[in-house]
């Protein structure tokens, strides 16, 4: 692992240094960590395939 300066450029997603030599990048440019990218993409497809439904909590159901 490399020592990490204030120069090097900070993951978009966690915020924190990013290795040049091991950086990946996101779909804007941006470097960011493997490891985050692939959670980000991963959470961001679990929810397009189950999104909560909201339900209006004061609906006592049908009205007469």
């Amino acid at each position: 692992m490399a020592v990490l300066n204030d120069a090097a450029p900070k993951c978009a997603i966690c915020g924190q240094p990013v290795e040049i030599d091991v950086s990946k990048t996101d779909s804007n440019g941006a470097a960011v960590h493997e490891n985050c990218y692939v959670a980000k993409v991963g959470a961001r497809k679990k929810q397009k395939e189950n999104p909560k439904v909201h339900q209006d909590t004061n609906d006592s159901g049908p009205r007469p």
